[in-house]
């Protein structure tokens, strides 16, 4: 199974799990996955489609289109799921990139439960309760029957307010398996939900409780988020405990803390933390700079435990297609349990590394998953069923493979599917352009009969915008699209060299086409000549064998400069040396103090990340924690406050 075959099995499964739990048609007690089995079929398919459109979901839009023996609720707030991360330099990073865009001056952070459980909304008027529902989509929700949760809701709450929506998870608390001794080990997250769908309460419906965490109302405003957590301490629900700290190191204390020993001694079952800025107005400001998606909001995101290693049995390997045609080869495992995370696949690299290594099927091996989404194999044990790991054709065009170095290789680099989908997504996000995946290039490629990447930008933007929707599914009316559509035409915005650089060319980038003095294409054709096949570089070489590929190479290439149109020049004459900020800025957005420093000093540009290239560092305000200003000391780079300038 190639790597666009095992997207769509990613998610199928995905959408049938989510419509299984999702779904209240029954009240069976259908097996369900659990939540980290949940988790390892997301990681996966984010891992290989990270803009694919199953993940910005969610809950199960066809369940709810479905469903007509149920009340449907629109959110008027939508209920939005939570971005994750787990590891350390990924909190920073986005607790960091926040900081660092000059705006926000109260950075105060509040650190509570992730509580593993069923969300739900209460809507209480004038004090008095009215119905329950679940988050759905996110959008649309099903009231729940109130019989079901008759021994958990409060009939009225000390709370004004002609509209209050309490928001929080309904669950099971670890003590019902202590009641009942139970030996199925099925997670106490997928009865809760199970309990929610019956059509009448059955015992386990008495032990389900409700843990509040937002409320919101037409008649009261917060300026703080732990406003919110304070005033729900009055409806006699129970409370959910939480940690105050300024410093983004402190919540990762916190969080290692949660490790050891708080989830441990909570009630309920927990898959995390989260962490949210405190103030309101921060929570704008970010949502007016960075913007919001369709599945989480930018404020806030949720750390999730770390994993170790385990033992597992391959049982198949996968054959993915580089967009070189570099075939990489994956082991497909009995699932097994790494930390909180059910594990199947692991990384094998090259055909050398399972030659070298001697992996072959059904072997026992120990796989690592030290926070990474794919585990490598660290050891190896033969068994008598192993069998030798053997590939001669593509996987996905069944073209005959040559072996080349440590690789193999398919050949058909203009016609194989695999290939013109990965060259597109090569493009995308060198070109930092979000929201467009594997499935969704295969779908242009297969559907709208696109197989090179200037019949987008020769179409108007009205045209491709019915395209992305039509082929993406991405609605032309949503902040998804607005973004996607910003960011294609920031993709215009640059050099006929940067064009090149960004296409994919083997081994060709940016910074090797300045060292070889390439900026156009009357400087790339040049190596079409034949004697370039016996040069000593190696780069000179590639390029020669590229363009005599086939005439479709340099033409598609041709065609997208063409269409592109680049306004931007290179200067041949200034080598420009490079500048990053960090901190906040005093009465000044960062664009505008980029804006300032390149005016001010025409031969610097700007650089987003700090790296041994970077000559000066202006820092703002509380600009010591930044990773920026760690690695600037780190490498030795002067360090400048932005007010000196």
């Amino acid at each position: 199974m190639d790597t666009l075959n095992r997207i769509k099995e990613l998610e199928r499964l995905i959408i049938q799990a989510k419509k299984s739990y999702y779904s209240f048609t029954d009240d069976t007690d259908e097996q369900q996955l659990t939540d980290a089995e949940f988790d390892l079929l997301e990681e996966e398919l984010r891992q290989l489609d990270p803009n694919n459109v199953v993940l910005r979901q969610v809950g199960y839009e066809d369940t709810l289109n479905s469903i007509t023996n149920k009340i449907k609720v629109t959110h008027t707030i939508p209920m939005l799921s939570m971005d994750k991360v787990k590891k350390k330099e990924d909190l920073l990073s986005w607790f960091n990139n926040k900081i660092d865009s000059g705006l926000i001056t109260d950075y105060q952070l509040v650190v509570e439960p992730k509580v593993d459980g069923v969300s739900g909304d209460l809507l209480y008027s004038n004090t008095k309760f009215q119905y329950a529902a679940t988050r759905g989509n996110g959008r649309i929700g099903l009231k729940i029957d109130t019989n079901l949760i008759k021994n958990t809701i409060k009939s009225t709450i000390p709370i004004k307010g002609s509209e209050i929506h309490i928001r929080g998870e309904f669950y099971i608390p670890k003590s019902y398996n202590l009641k009942k001794e139970r030996d199925d080990y099925e997670p106490l997250r997928n009865l809760c939900a199970g309990a929610l769908k019956r059509k009448e309460p059955i015992e386990i419906n008495k032990y389900i409780e409700f843990i509040p965490y937002n409320i919101i109302g037409t008649d009261i405003t917060f300026d703080k988020e732990i406003e919110k957590l304070e005033l729900l301490r009055k409806t006699k629900y129970p409370d959910i405990q939480y940690f105050i700290t300024k410093d983004i190191t402190h919540v990762w204390e916190y969080f290692e803390e949660y490790e050891k020993s708080l989830r441990n001694k909570w009630s309920f079952e927990s898959d995390g933390l989260v962490v949210v800025f405190n103030s309101i107005n921060t929570q704008k400001i970010i949502v007016q700079e960075f913007g919001d998606t369709d599945h989480h909001h930018k404020y806030a995101i949720a750390i999730k435990p770390k994993s170790v290693g385990a033992w597992s049995t391959i049982r198949d390997v996968e054959f993915n297609v580089s967009r070189n045609g570099r075939i990489v080869p994956v082991a497909i495992m009995y699932p097994v349990q790494i930390g909180s995370v059910m594990v199947s696949r692991a990384t094998l690299n090259n055909m050398s590394f399972v030659k070298e290594n001697n992996i072959q099927l059904y072997d026992k091996v120990f796989c690592n998953r030290t926070n990474d989404v794919i585990p490598d194999i660290v050891k190896v044990i033969h068994t008598t069923k192993s069998k030798e790991v053997t590939i001669e054709k593509c996987p996905s065009c069944g073209t005959k493979l040559v072996e080349k170095g440590v690789d193999y290789i398919c050949p058909n680099h203009l016609n194989c599917p695999a290939q013109i989908v990965n060259k597109f997504l090569h493009w995308f996000t060198s070109n930092d352009i979000k929201h467009i995946g594997p499935s969704s290039i295969d779908k242009l490629i297969h559907g709208g009969n696109f197989s090179s990447l200037w019949q987008l930008y020769a179409m108007n933007q009205n045209d491709l915008m019915c395209v992305i929707e039509k082929y993406c599914n991405i609605s032309k009316d949503t902040d998804t699209m607005k973004e996607f559509i910003r960011l294609f035409e920031k993709s215009k915005d640059q050099t006929e060299q940067d064009i090149i650089g960004k296409y994919g060319i083997p081994t060709i980038g940016i910074k090797m086409l300045k060292k070889m003095n390439i900026y156009t294409l009357n400087d790339l054709i040049k190596y079409k000549d034949l004697s370039y096949m016996s040069s000593d570089v190696a780069v000179e070489k590639n390029i020669c064998i590229w363009l005599n590929q086939d005439p479709r190479n340099f033409d598609d290439l041709f065609s997208l400069i063409k269409y592109i149109d680049p306004k931007k020049k290179v200067d041949k004459n200034i080598k420009k040396k490079l500048f990053c900020i960090t901190g906040a800025l005093d009465n000044l957005s960062r664009n505008d103090a980029i804006k300032e420093i390149e005016n001010k000093y025409p031969n610097y540009e700007y650089s987003n990340t700090v790296t041994k290239d970077v000559s000066i560092l202006y820092i703002g305000n509380d600009a010591t924690n930044t990773s920026k200003y760690k690695t600037a000391v780190k490498y030795n780079i002067p360090i400048i406050e932005y007010k000196s300038i």
